[in-house]
Protein backbone atom coordinates (compact mmCIF):
# COMPACT_ATOMS: atom_id res chain seq x y z
CA UNK A 1 0.00 0.00 0.00
CA UNK A 2 2.81 2.39 0.88
CA UNK A 3 4.59 1.64 -2.42
CA UNK A 4 1.41 2.33 -4.36
CA UNK A 5 1.07 5.71 -2.64
CA UNK A 6 4.67 6.61 -3.52
CA UNK A 7 4.15 5.57 -7.14
CA UNK A 8 1.04 7.74 -7.37
CA UNK A 9 2.79 10.72 -5.77
CA UNK A 10 5.81 10.42 -8.05
CA UNK A 11 3.57 9.92 -11.07
CA UNK A 12 1.38 12.95 -10.33
CA UNK A 13 4.19 15.31 -9.32
CA UNK A 14 5.01 16.38 -12.93
CA UNK A 15 1.36 17.30 -13.52
CA UNK A 16 1.34 19.52 -10.46
CA UNK A 17 4.60 21.15 -11.58
CA UNK A 18 3.23 21.82 -15.07
CA UNK A 19 0.04 23.34 -13.63
CA UNK A 20 2.10 25.56 -11.31
CA UNK A 21 4.23 26.93 -14.18
CA UNK A 22 1.52 29.12 -15.68
CA UNK A 23 -1.58 29.43 -13.53
CA UNK A 24 -4.64 30.39 -15.58
CA UNK A 25 -5.55 33.29 -13.29
CA UNK A 26 -2.18 34.95 -13.93
CA UNK A 27 -2.28 34.67 -17.72
CA UNK A 28 -5.73 35.63 -18.99
CA UNK A 29 -6.33 34.87 -22.64
CA UNK A 30 -7.27 37.95 -24.62
CA UNK A 31 -8.69 38.20 -28.09
CA UNK A 32 -6.00 38.02 -30.75
CA UNK A 33 -7.59 40.92 -32.61
CA UNK A 34 -7.77 44.02 -30.43
CA UNK A 35 -9.63 47.19 -31.42
CA UNK A 36 -7.32 50.00 -32.51
CA UNK A 37 -6.52 52.66 -29.95
CA UNK A 38 -7.68 56.12 -30.95
CA UNK A 39 -4.82 58.60 -31.33
CA UNK A 40 -4.51 60.86 -28.30
CA UNK A 41 -2.26 63.86 -28.89
CA UNK A 42 -3.82 66.15 -26.30
CA UNK A 43 -1.70 67.10 -23.27
CA UNK A 44 -2.32 65.39 -19.93
CA UNK A 45 -1.39 66.66 -16.47
CA UNK A 46 -1.07 65.17 -12.99
CA UNK A 47 -2.60 66.84 -9.92
CA UNK A 48 -0.10 69.23 -8.35
CA UNK A 49 2.37 69.03 -11.23
CA UNK A 50 3.13 71.78 -13.73
CA UNK A 51 4.14 69.28 -16.44
CA UNK A 52 1.95 68.59 -19.45
CA UNK A 53 2.69 65.50 -21.58
CA UNK A 54 1.07 63.55 -24.41
CA UNK A 55 0.01 59.90 -24.03
CA UNK A 56 2.99 58.81 -26.17
CA UNK A 57 5.40 60.59 -23.80
CA UNK A 58 3.68 59.11 -20.73
CA UNK A 59 3.79 55.55 -22.10
CA UNK A 60 7.50 55.66 -23.07
CA UNK A 61 9.03 52.83 -21.00
CA UNK A 62 12.58 54.19 -21.31
CA UNK A 63 11.75 57.80 -20.51
CA UNK A 64 8.73 57.84 -18.15
CA UNK A 65 7.49 61.18 -16.85
CA UNK A 66 8.75 62.45 -13.55
CA UNK A 67 5.71 64.48 -12.58
CA UNK A 68 7.24 65.72 -9.30
CA UNK A 69 11.03 66.03 -9.78
CA UNK A 70 11.42 68.42 -6.84
CA UNK A 71 10.23 65.78 -4.33
CA UNK A 72 13.28 63.50 -4.58
CA UNK A 73 17.03 63.71 -5.17
CA UNK A 74 18.38 63.30 -8.70
CA UNK A 75 17.76 59.80 -10.03
CA UNK A 76 20.52 57.52 -11.29
CA UNK A 77 20.52 57.18 -15.09
CA UNK A 78 19.36 53.55 -15.05
CA UNK A 79 16.41 54.41 -12.79
CA UNK A 80 15.37 57.47 -14.81
CA UNK A 81 15.84 56.06 -18.33
CA UNK A 82 16.58 52.35 -18.09
CA UNK A 83 19.49 50.63 -19.76
CA UNK A 84 19.22 49.78 -23.43
CA UNK A 85 16.40 47.38 -24.27
CA UNK A 86 16.70 45.06 -21.27
CA UNK A 87 16.13 47.29 -18.23
CA UNK A 88 13.17 49.65 -18.21
CA UNK A 89 12.99 52.85 -16.22
CA UNK A 90 11.13 53.14 -12.91
CA UNK A 91 7.56 54.27 -13.62
CA UNK A 92 6.86 56.06 -10.30
CA UNK A 93 10.04 57.45 -8.75
CA UNK A 94 8.03 59.82 -6.56
CA UNK A 95 5.91 58.50 -3.72
CA UNK A 96 3.23 61.01 -2.91
CA UNK A 97 0.98 60.41 0.12
CA UNK A 98 -2.08 59.59 -2.04
CA UNK A 99 -0.02 57.21 -4.17
CA UNK A 100 1.43 55.53 -1.10
CA UNK A 101 -2.06 54.98 0.32
CA UNK A 102 -3.24 53.51 -3.00
CA UNK A 103 -0.26 51.12 -3.12
CA UNK A 104 -0.80 50.07 0.50
CA UNK A 105 -4.30 48.74 -0.27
Amino acid sequence: MCKLLWVLLVGLAPMVAIAAEKPDWAFPVTDKVQPPIAPDDKPHTAPGSDKSLTRKQIDDLFNPPDWYPDQHPPLPQVVAHGSGTTVRAVRWPTTRPARARALAR
